[in-house]
């Protein structure tokens, strides 16, 4: 498998930036095109009770209104592609209106996509044809939409890049890369799904977290050993016992002590609201986490 296509999902705020500028990074190095999705709120008025006020008036004022949304809408949408478009300009990536635009042979390129509605359901129409999605977080905002939609609803792989506040965003590519294995099926389709990522590595660290009274799985981890050998892959592997801390406390750790730059692993292996109501390792890695992440669910 190789990466030839990439979605990132990008609103225009300034804690994605990070994330558009790590997609076209990617989109060269892997000699993929990137699709820029831009998604808008569907524009919604709430009408006063007809009971209170003139219909006519009321009418009007929501005329009034949805043209003034309209309008924001549109300019909100030009500055993004705009912006867009000269970050790829920088990157030296054409700007693909259509696939005939491309030069035979050549695959990398932006395309841009405005679509209205709610993330989750723009990201369930688009999402699922590409090889891997990249969107940026923010621990501050109001994210999980568009993450937890990206990560539950289309089956590929979420590349998940942390807003580093104070920072300029550079776009450098990430090469020291940690993986949390557990045996699960979760961690099984993660490390399938992206293997593009192991093979750009510089180092490779297999986290492998149990509890003191498990012992090491030898037959499983020699497995892994040749899978990953017969891919041309040779990491390290770090055992770890957590003791009285959490999974996702351990990953968070050991990624710090490793500095990786990326840390894959599988996501929401508990269910989302089991994670929200007790807490799991995907919210904590989210919350606390070092680095980049790449999650599968």
């Amino acid at each position: 498998m190789s990466i030839k296509s990439i979605l990132c999902l990008f609103s225009g705020r300034d804690w994605e930036q990070e994330a558009l500028s790590t997609a076209m990074a990617l989109s060269l190095s892997a000699d993929a095109q990137l699709h820029v999705l831009h998604v808008l709120a569907p524009v919604e008025v709430q009408m006063t009770s007809p009971g209170q006020v003139d219909l006519k008036k009321a009418a009007l004022r929501e005329a009034e209104v949805m043209t003034r949304l309209a309008k924001e809408a549109k300019d909100q949408t030009r500055a993004v592609q705009a912006y867009v478009a000269d970050l790829a300009l920088k990157h030296q990536l054409a700007w693909v209106t259509d696939t005939s635009d491309r030069a035979p042979g050549h695959r990398t390129g932006v395309r841009f996509e405005v679509l209205t509605g709610t993330f989750g359901d723009c990201i369930r129409k688009v999402g699922r044809l590409f090889d891997v999605i990249v969107l940026g977080h923010d621990r501050h905002a109001d994210d999980a939409e568009a993450l937890l939609s990206a990560v539950k609803s289309t089956g590929r792989p979420v590349m998940v890049v942390l807003a580093k506040r104070g920072q300029v965003a550079n776009g450098e590519p990430r090469n020291r890369l940690a993986f949390a294995w557990d045996g699960s099926l979760g961690a099984s389709r993660a490390l399938h799904t992206t293997l593009p990522f192991f093979h750009s590595a510089s180092e490779i660290f297999v986290l492998c977290v149990r509890e003191k009274y498990v012992s090491q799985d030898t037959t499983t981890e020699a497995r892994l050993i040749n899978y990953l050998d017969l891919h041309g892959l040779h990491p390290s592997f770090v055992h770890i016992r957590p003791g009285n801390k959490s999974t996702g406390a351990c990953l968070v750790l050991e990624s710090k002590k490793l500095h990786a730059d990326t840390l894959i692993m599988g996501a929401y292996g508990n269910g989302y609201i089991h994670e929200m109501l007790f807490g799991g390792a995907t919210r904590h890695v989210l919350s606390h986490s070092p680095c980049n992440l790449v999650l599968a669910h």
